[in-house]
């Protein structure tokens, strides 16, 4: 019976100068550069740099975030890492965690805004009835849709909100996407993303100050009262 060969990939996962087992070997930073980059690119210092600074052109939006935990840890340093993703060229951590972001972003926006039915704020209870369960169990596209039929959203902030979705569809759930525009679409859906976010924190300035979003401010005061209390 014949028998065919095929090249393997030995222990893809490890870091051996890390690892226990082999670690005689000292591990420098470009040793180290060369774990946490995209196997097979590029990953000298000045390669890193380039890549910054390819990504930094469109991004530098969001020049300031309130700090409150909730925001830095599931908005701002998530963003901070999606970028980082770019500059280690690992281009799909960038895409997913852009999608993450977005998610996050809208629910944070439901909580934020005041919907009231009768007057009243609208309870978990309300949210099954009107929805067919929670707004936080929804699909990402059907809250879309509600914070657009709310008012909530604008149609400038829907379409960067459903083309960030697509993006990131199209490499979370397809096997068959190719990653020949990954980069290109790295790139994007990163600067739709933190231009998403600028919009939901505010970076208006006037009269000298930044002008944040009233509604955040509210959030972040209510956030600050139950900490204390």
């Amino acid at each position: 019976m014949s028998s065919k060969s095929i090249s393997v990939q030995l222990n893809p996962l490890m870091f051996i100068e890390f690892d226990e087992a082999f670690r005689q070997k000292q591990a420098n930073l470009e040793i180290v550069l060369g774990f946490l980059c995209w196997p097979g690119s590029d990953h000298k210092v000045e390669d890193l740099k380039a890549r910054y600074d390819y990504i930094n052109r469109i991004s530098n939006k969001l020049k300031i975030a309130p700090v409150e935990k909730s925001l830095l840890d599931k908005v701002i340093w998530p963003l901070r890492q999606a970028k980082a993703s770019f500059v280690l060229s690992n281009y799909i951590s960038t895409v997913s965690t852009c999608g993450f972001i977005a998610e996050m972003i809208v629910i944070l926006l439901f909580n934020i805004s005041s919907i009231n039915v009768n007057t009243n704020a609208l309870s978990l209870d309300d949210q099954k009835n009107m929805f067919g369960d929670s707004f936080e169990n929804l699909g990402q596209s059907r809250r879309i849709n509600v914070l657009y039929a709310f008012k909530i959203l604008d149609t400038k902030m829907r379409s960067i909100l459903l083309e960030i979705k697509n993006i990131r569809n199209r490499y979370m759930h397809f096997f068959s996407q190719d990653y020949e525009s990954l980069k290109k679409d790295a790139k994007r859906i990163y600067e739709k993303t933190e231009e998403i976010v600028t919009l939901v924190i505010g970076q208006e300035i006037k009269d000298g100050k930044f002008v944040l979003n009233a509604n955040l401010l509210r959030y972040i005061e209510k956030c600050e009262k139950e900490s204390d209390g």
